[in-house]
């Protein structure tokens, strides 16, 4: 989905504000932000998904801390 993601920023950019196609710059800026989002996304659903395994095993001090891993 990520790969997608960032291979069909343009569409996406063009459906979602569809307003900022009047302005170049400002276009290109989206496009170029939801490119890099994209991995972000894909990287904080692996870290989520690796939260829950930790809970499931009973460690609960590393997901309480992630948060503020995040944070800094």
């Amino acid at each position: 989905m990520s790969v997608l993601g960032v291979l069909l920023a343009p569409l996406i950019v063009t459906v979602m504000a569809p307003g900022f196609s009047r302005s170049p710059e400002q276009y290109e800026l989206a496009v170029f932000l939801t490119r890099f989002m994209f991995p972000y996304i894909f990287l904080i659903s692996l870290v989520a998904l690796c939260l829950g395994i930790l809970h499931s095993l009973r460690h609960f001090a590393a997901p309480a801390l992630s948060p503020a891993v995040l944070n800094v």
